[in-house]
């Protein structure tokens, strides 16, 4: 994972991989729960990065996707909440 961030790919492999995942799943709608979700394993890069948070809020607003973003264990976040720009 480290590897990955360090090099500038994980962003991009992670929306490839998220994006892959929910249309599959949404393929399969019918064969889930209505209250299945995605869990999504992200590190600090990937919520300091805004095009993966705009593809996670696209993929809930408009595909319907319910996903869960789970803290990764292994850096520590030290990320500050900011007012979003008016």
């Amino acid at each position: 994972m480290k590897q990955t961030e360090y090099t500038g790919v994980l962003v991009p492999i992670t929306q490839k991989v998220l994006y892959k995942a929910v249309s599959k799943l949404l393929g399969m709608s019918g064969r889930f729960p209505q209250t299945f979700r995605l869990n999504v394993n992200v590190t600090p890069a990937l919520l300091k990065d805004t095009h993966f948070v705009q593809m996670c809020k696209l993929l809930s607003d408009e595909k319907g996707a319910r996903l869960m973003l789970e803290l990764t264990e292994q850096q520590p976040f030290t990320i500050s909440y900011r007012q979003p720009a008016p």
